[in-house]
């Protein structure tokens, strides 16, 4: 009989426009997938789902990433939004058992991100069967936070009571691997796992004969992961006569309209695909030329999608990132950085163009060095041997 797994994330299908975390999408099914291949029966305990009606917990068969299927349990839901997420921290217990019922008691608890609903779980999974937990903590609590946020306050305190429960921690960069290790939590940095299709890229280094530079984005088209500076690179591309430049645009969120607009109205500037599958994802990102990450870096986030992107061979442009005298330091050798200001963007995009800032020999080592240490072969491995650990 296989051992049981209970996974708690927000599952959603490659294609899903409602959601706005494409990225953290994308990690959450890779790793459910080596989880599978690790040979464990996996149970997702869905912990946020949407809210507008009362219904019980349910359970259905749910596909990801082409043919699998996951059994999903998803957790009560209530007809307002904000009582509803308060009101599902105080359902851990019931749906642990609900879990427990119908699946068995699990071998392990894996919690992605360090909220309230997946720390309650756990530490009552670890007091009630005594199995291992591990945490992936994607998202520091206060990172995205500019005033008072109650949510992220309720995250803080159930993860700080939690913390004695978690036996190991996959933290997305070298700060959070800090503040766990400080708390005594054996930790190690996963800022991604990149898939077999990305590695394969072929490297393209740029020819400033070229009629045309394709550039991509492929992030949230929010203000928060720069969809504003990106909206401003584009008018200023379109003022500029003779231009040679198009843009690949992907993803959804508050400014997806305007991105939609410019698409039609500039269709040789601007290309909008909306929210695509992986498989479409990797084939555009293999015509690019330049990658775009103008996410406004905070201490406790590091975007899921810049290590994809120096892992595939492109130019990277990125604004500022707290990298600087880390573990991850090394990956700055990959990326030029500019600050957040479209001009400035909009400069160093021209001299690229003209050969300018290239270092290709650079950007191959630090490509390998990416694949060696962040590969989906790599951590499989790495996983086998955590669970012979915990175990």
């Amino acid at each position: 009989m296989k051992k049981k797994l209970f996974f708690i994330a927000d599952l959603s299908s490659e294609t899903n426009k409602k959601t706005r975390f494409l990225g953290a999408n994308k990690k959450i099914r890779i790793i459910l997938s080596l989880l599978i291949k690790q040979g464990y029966d996996v149970c997702n305990i869905n912990s946020v789902p949407q809210m507008g009606t009362r219904q019980p917990m349910r359970i259905e068969e749910i596909s990801f990433s082409g043919n699998k299927s996951l059994k999903c349990l998803t957790i009560p839901t209530y007809i307002y939004n904000k009582l509803g997420r308060f009101k599902n921290i105080f359902d851990a217990k019931e749906v642990l058992q609900f879990a427990v019922d119908k699946f068995g008691i699990p071998e392990f608890v894996w919690c992605y991100n360090a909220y309230a609903f997946q720390m309650r779980f756990a530490y009552i999974a670890k007091q009630k069967y005594n199995c291992p937990v591990i945490l992936e903590f994607e998202d520091w609590h206060f990172s995205r936070s500019t005033i008072f946020n109650l949510k992220a306050v309720l995250d803080w305190y159930f993860w700080k009571r939690t913390i004695p429960a978690i036996d190991y921690c996959y933290a997305v960069n070298p700060w959070i691997e800090e503040v766990m290790k400080k708390n005594g939590v054996k930790s190690s940095i996963l800022p991604g796992i990149l898939s077999k299709e990305i590695i394969n890229l072929k490297l393209a280094p740029i020819k400033i004969t070229k009629k045309v530079f394709h550039i991509g984005y492929f992030g949230g088209l929010v203000a928060e992961k720069g969809g504003l500076l990106i909206l401003e690179l584009i008018n200023l591309m379109r003022k500029n006569e003779g231009s040679c430049f198009k843009f690949h645009i992907t993803g959804n969120g508050d400014l997806m309209s305007k991105f939609e607009l410019l698409s039609k109205s500039n269709p040789e500037l601007i290309q909008y695909y909306g929210v695509v599958d992986d498989k479409k994802f990797n084939n555009i990102i293999g015509k690019m030329d330049i990658l775009l990450n103008p996410h406004f870096n905070k201490k406790g986030v590091l975007p899921f999608k810049l290590l994809e992107y120096i892992a595939s061979g492109r130019i990277v442009i990125s604004g500022p990132l707290n990298l600087s005298g880390t573990s991850l330091e090394w990956l700055l050798d990959g990326i030029t950085l500019v600050e957040l200001k479209a001009q400035l963007w909009f400069d160093k995009i021209l001299r690229i163009s003209e050969g300018q800032s290239l270092h290709y020999s650079k950007l191959k080592k630090i490509r390998q060095k990416t694949i060696k240490l962040y590969s989906h072969d790599r951590f499989n491995r790495d996983l086998s041997k955590l669970f012979t650990n915990l175990n």
